[in-house]
């Protein structure tokens, strides 16, 4: 398929929502951003009340556990957090 406009060549893949497509692994690495950006537009209503990222009850055990999971050495330790806070 050719596609053209104002008289020139344009990529039709370019114009064309990637998203429908069963088997986005088989597009050629180029168009793996596309597929992504419009499989986003496509889903724009996305349902984040089934997504987890912190766990715990309280905003403390929140911290803790956000603490635990991307922290590392002394930024690990929630009293640093709750001093400079202060």
């Amino acid at each position: 398929m050719q596609l053209f406009k104002n008289d020139k060549a344009i990529d039709p893949l370019q114009l064309m929502d990637l998203s429908v497509i069963n088997t986005p692994a088989t597009l050629p690495e180029a168009y793996q951003v596309k597929y992504d950006t419009d499989a986003r537009m496509r889903h724009v209503n996305i349902d984040m009340t089934t997504v987890t990222f912190m766990k715990g009850n309280t905003v403390r055990e929140r911290r803790l556990d956000f603490l635990n999971t991307v922290a590392a050495g002394p930024y690990a330790d929630i009293m640093l957090w709750e001093t400079a806070a202060e």
